[in-house]
């Protein structure tokens, strides 16, 4: 009897576990706070949609490529697109 692979969700999230220093906990902490006054959020919730606006902001892309030293025209470089209605990242070499 062969076994079925289970379809994998669009929506599945991947783990991470970033170690934070006690300035950024406590920072996340009273934003966190401040919004529980209204709703149930979690750090976690709101670390994430800290990361999807900093991933979606050309801004932010550029500054940190440019805090870590990726030239301009490096085929590494990542720029933000829109395909589909969707905001994707793609590297310079695959533009």
């Amino acid at each position: 009897m062969a076994t079925q692979k289970r379809a994998e969700r669009s929506d599945k999230k991947k783990r991470i576990y970033p170690y934070l220093t006690d300035d950024s906990h406590t920072r996340l902490d009273k934003l966190r706070q401040a919004i529980n006054s209204q709703k149930s959020v979690s750090i976690h919730d709101i670390a994430e949609e800290l990361l999807d606006i900093c991933t979606q902001s050309p801004e932010v892309i550029s500054w940190i490529q440019n805090k870590y030293g990726v030239p301009a025209d490096h085929p590494m470089r990542v720029i933000r697109v829109t395909e589909m209605g969707k905001s994707v990242l793609r590297h310079l070499y695959e533009c």
